[in-house]
């Protein structure tokens, strides 16, 4: 039962909205074998959770199979990640490899290394469920080890998901052998993403280096690049254009509800800042003053959020909601998480201290990449009340039933894409999503207001940060038990692919060893050299201890609780000079 949860959250957000136990019935894979699958996969998606097709993949499923190259644009949550991997699960089992020759059939490229390592679960996910344990499913990104990785094209996969960069690189120093038509199927997704990180030259590079091979190409928007790609590279392509071409409102579900919150100054902020003469200090000291007034609108929104409806709830009841906080450079985005954590820095004066009550993780290009894949998973489970990132995670992340969006720092007033971006985070799959903006001037609330307006018309809603009944905001100063702490706690063990460990192992181990319950086990996954599972939060501890008595696999593991504070500190003491980031307990032990 975990597996089948994790891969539904990796395919789409739209499996959260169906119910857990909905069986596949033949009703439902008879409308998936209309899109032209074959039966064996026509019945995955409705085991995954997903009832009928949307209709992206409607219109480019059958396209996909015929060979045709295929342009698809639609909004975020649309499902467009399944309207190219089922089809692309279905052609390389019909199309086994030949050795030697030793390339992949498929490759699909997309632009970070997050989104690589979803998109290739939710691959795997639907060989797993079709029974195709022969298709296997290969990674190439940045952040691992090159050689590793060339080991692994040294006996291709039948589909890669790959980094551009990292790509190239393999292609470069020849471990992976692309001769003509060895590739059948090259796909860009998220491309306009793909070109916004400067990635044009790399993809105009793969695809020449993948010829004549079918090319598909998925966006949630046609900027001029892609346009420019499309009319280069790609033969009488079939179009499923689902949202208006160079436009960006259909980018934001229509579930999100926009709300602006008013942060004001603190009185005494405002009255040190209005007695300073020095035009440049002045500035410095109210852009300190307002990022402390967004910090503590920010504590009141994550508490609201994480309270249950209808007062206090009572000690170790479960968080009501998680949420994606954005701010716009890794310096920012490290204060607020300080401010957050109560790690001291940050929280600043008029401010109450949380105490360690709100559990937050940290998403920082300074983290490294087994570090940034554990902060992703806490989201995932919901075990923490916030995930705060930068706008790494604002593209491609798929976390099923994300309540909120907080823009801790607006963009830009000329980068509204980005706001969109963002917002699209939630909403999704039909389900209702907030996106708060926190407002510290005048001018943030004309650029929030004139985005509206341009996104369609959009409702937006005002509030001041400091009203009475604004905000439920209950924090450390309101007493025991007056945020409730996230239902879910994760739990690390020390091995992973690398020791033969497969999810199965991981539940097998889970359910002999310890007290929880195989329908009680949240999400598994197995990473190179480690794994995480999540555990309902009352019984981790017990659960660890277990583990650590028995055996997983035969061996001994180290078992641990992830601490979301442990896995940010790291990159917070990697900014302070002089500071070397504490060891891992892995590495304590090797040391």
């Amino acid at each position: 039962m975990a597996v089948r949860v994790l891969c539904a959250l990796a395919l789409s957000a739209r499996a959260a909205a169906a119910p857990a136990a909905a069986p596949a019935s033949g009703q439902a894979a008879g409308a998936w074998a209309q899109t032209g699958l074959a039966p064996h996969i026509a019945r995955v998606p409705p085991a995954l959770g997903w009832p009928e097709p949307t209709e992206i993949q409607r219109r480019c499923i059958a396209p996909i199979l015929a060979g045709r190259d295929v342009v698809g644009q639609a909004s975020t949550g649309s499902g467009k990640t399944a309207a190219y991997a089922l089809p692309l699960v279905e052609r390389a089992a019909a199309e086994p490899l030949t050795p030697p020759s030793a390339r992949p059939l498929c490759v699909v490229v997309v632009p970070t290394r997050e989104l690589c390592v979803q998109v290739a679960a939710a691959i795997k996910a639907i060989a797993s469920e079709a029974a195709l344990g022969d298709v296997r499913v290969g990674t190439v990104y940045g952040g691992t080890s090159r050689s590793a990785e060339a080991a692994g094209l040294a006996d291709p996969p039948h589909v890669l998901v790959a980094t551009p960069g990292r790509l190239l690189d393999h292609l470069d120093a020849a471990h992976l052998a692309v001769p003509p038509g060895g590739v059948r199927t090259l796909v860009l997704d998220e491309a306009d993403r793909l070109f916004e990180l400067g990635f044009f030259d790399a993809a105009a590079g793969i695809v020449d280096a993948c010829a004549p091979a079918q090319l598909a190409l998925f966006s949630a928007t046609m900027p001029a690049p892609v346009l420019e790609l499309i009319d280069a590279e790609m033969r009488a392509p079939y179009r499923a254009l689902l949202a208006a071409e160079g436009g960006h409102a259909a980018e934001m579900p229509a579930t999100v509800r926009l709300i602006g919150v008013r942060c004001a100054l603190d009185a005494s902020d405002a009255a040190d800042v209005a007695q300073l003469m020095d035009g440049d200090e002045a500035a410095g000291a109210h852009e300190r003053a307002a990022e402390r007034a967004r910090l503590r609108a920010l504590r009141a929104i994550l508490s609201e959020l994480s309270a249950p409806a209808g007062g206090t709830p009572a000690p170790g009841a479960p968080a009501g909601a998680s949420a994606l906080v954005f701010c716009n450079t890794r310096a920012s985005a490290m204060r607020a998480w300080r401010g957050l954590a109560g790690a001291g820095a940050g929280a600043g004066r008029g401010a109450r201290p949380v105490g360690g009550r709100l559990e937050v993780a940290l998403l920082s290009g300074e983290l490294e990449q087994r570090e940034r894949e554990t902060s992703l998973f806490l989201l995932r489970q919901r075990a923490v009340h916030a995930l705060v990132a930068t706008d790494l995670g604002a593209r491609g992340l798929d976390v099923a039933q994300l309540d909120a969006v907080v823009h801790f720092e607006l963009p830009p007033a000329w980068d509204r894409v980005t706001f969109v971006h963002r917002a699209g985070r939630t909403g999704r799959a039909d389900l209702p999503g907030k996106c708060f903006s926190l407002c510290a001037s005048a001018d943030d609330e004309r650029v929030l207001s004139a985005w509206a307006d341009e996104l369609g018309g959009r409702e937006l809603a005002w509030r001041d940060a400091d009203a009475p009944g604004a905000t439920h905001a209950p924090c450390a100063a309101d007493g025991p038990g007056a945020l409730a702490p996230p239902a879910w706690s994760v739990v690390r063990i020390g091995a992973g692919k690398r020791e033969k460990l497969s999810r199965g192992d991981v539940l097998g181990a889970v359910t002999a060893l310890t007290r929880v319950r195989g329908d009680e086990v949240g999400l598994i996954e197995v990473y190179a050299d480690f794994s995480l599972v999540g555990l309902p939060r009352h019984a981790a501890e017990d659960a660890v201890v277990a583990l650590r008595a028995g055996r997983i696999k035969r061996e001994r593991r180290l078992v641990s609780i992830v601490r979301p504070e442990r896995v940010s500190l790291r990159a917070d003491q990697a900014r302070r000079p002089g500071t070397v980031p504490p060891p891992r307990r892995d590495e304590r032990r090797e040391r």
